[in-house]
């Protein structure tokens, strides 16, 4: 599903959930949709695919255990495509990368229409390329990484039930047994923006 259609079936669900309920809700339950600009940290992404950064699309599930503290579960899903030449003869090369993020998030929302939020947990990649070149020297295998997120937003409730918001995040995991941060993570920086639906 493309991000425009994905966004105005949130809107629609947003709309008809606030037609529903009239009381302000309770936020024990949030969904979220989002896309966003996510930038790969590992120092040789270029050297591969020509530049590290492109469109992320996700989703998220936030459930209250007590004001103002939540459990957060988000997706986010990540592909790169690259066209190169290799003994004269053009290739295409394809970056996969999908991971998961399971935290704490603080949530501070005030009698206004603002709230702002952080959070931070374990996040869990799943890297795969395809192509005649690799980050890391073997394409077609299926790679698996652990580390951490944080975040950070502000969120802005138009309706009762849903809210725009934007938001960053960073992750750092590494394949292979590398270390540091900027060097070898397959994580990044994400900027976000989305919207989210009180539904409990």
């Amino acid at each position: 599903m493309t991000p425009k259609p994905f966004f105005l079936a949130l809107v629609f669900c947003a709309s008809a959930a606030s037609a529903q309920f009239g009381e302000q809700p309770s936020d024990r339950l949030m969904l979220a949709g989002s896309a966003g600009m996510f930038r790969v940290n590992h120092e040789n992404f270029t050297r591969i695919y020509g530049r590290r950064s492109g469109l992320a699309l996700g989703g998220a599930a936030v459930v209250k255990i007590r004001t103002p503290y939540h459990l957060v579960v988000k997706y986010r899903r990540f592909t790169l495509e690259h066209e190169v030449t290799t003994a004269g003869v053009p290739a295409q090369l394809e970056w996969q990368e999908s991971w998961i993020n399971a935290g704490v998030r603080y949530l501070n929302r005030g009698p206004g229409k603002v709230g702002n939020f952080f959070g931070f947990g374990l996040a869990f990649f799943r890297v795969e390329e395809s192509g005649p070149l690799s980050l890391f020297r073997e394409a077609g295998v299926e790679r698996n990484a652990s580390g951490f997120f944080l975040d950070l937003g502000l969120d802005y409730r138009f309706v009762r039930r849903a809210a725009f918001f934007i938001e960053f995040e960073i992750t750092s995991a590494t394949i292979g047994g590398g270390t540091g941060f900027e060097g070898s993570s397959v994580g990044g920086y994400l900027l976000n923006a989305g919207l989210n639906l009180s539904v409990w």
